[in-house]
């Protein structure tokens, strides 16, 4: 899949200034598939951590955005050439599912942060059950990512980022295989696979010591 322009221009300005100024370091990178389909979802402590993702993951990441960022035409052809997929949260918005799906079906990255808004404390939140959805309608593996200082950089509720370490802790694909028959309608089903997605998420943010996992 490639890269589209806009993308690729915020790639090159997130990494002058990311890269250069944080440094941060990715552990489990080779857990992300080079070709096929997946699902990224991680925590969200910070407006930092969709253009930190943009940066660290080698491969386009389509992310799914509340649609209230997509105000007027400016800012609609501006997220939609970051390759967001504008989302009505909270209420199991089917178009932007399917437009996931299709997007997963010809071996695209869905990004998504479970918690449906940026957490006031860094520390993790419920998930919303819609990345259970996408799961098991699409039957495609779920990446479990950790993303650990973005918070202490740039807190809710702030605009101009700090000088911290950064660290993304990317976990093994997880599959639940043995709920695929429910097509992600299963309402008791989706809220067991999203917790369990999130209690992937939880451990991989205690994992500090410089190694792979």
């Amino acid at each position: 899949m490639k890269t589209p322009p806009v993308y690729g221009f915020a790639r090159w300005l997130g990494k002058i200034f990311i890269i250069r100024t944080y440094r941060p370091k990715i552990y489990g990178e080779r857990h992300i598939p080079k070709k096929s389909g997946v699902i990224i979802a991680s925590n969200h402590s910070s407006n930092m951590d969709g253009p930190l993702l943009y940066v660290v993951v080698p491969r386009v990441v389509s992310f799914l955005a509340k649609k209230e960022l997509f105000k007027g035409p400016f800012l609609t052809w501006l997220f939609k050439g970051l390759g967001q997929i504008p989302i009505a949260r909270g209420k199991g918005d089917a178009g932007a599912l399917d437009e996931a799906l299709n997007h997963l079906e010809h071996g695209g990255i869905i990004g998504i942060f479970p918690e449906g808004t940026t957490s006031p404390n860094g520390k993790i939140m419920k998930g919303r059950t819609g990345v259970a959805r996408l799961h098991l309608r699409s039957r495609i593996p779920v990446i479990p990512v950790a993303i650990i200082g973005t918070y202490k950089a740039m807190p809710k509720g702030t605009f101009f980022p700090k000088k911290s370490a950064l660290r993304i802790n990317v976990g093994k694909p997880v599959c639940f295989v043995e709920h695929f028959d429910t097509e992600g309608e299963n309402m008791a089903v989706n809220r067991k696979v999203t917790d369990s997605i999130m209690n992937a998420i939880g451990e991989l943010m205690k994992i500090e010591a410089d190694d792979e996992h």
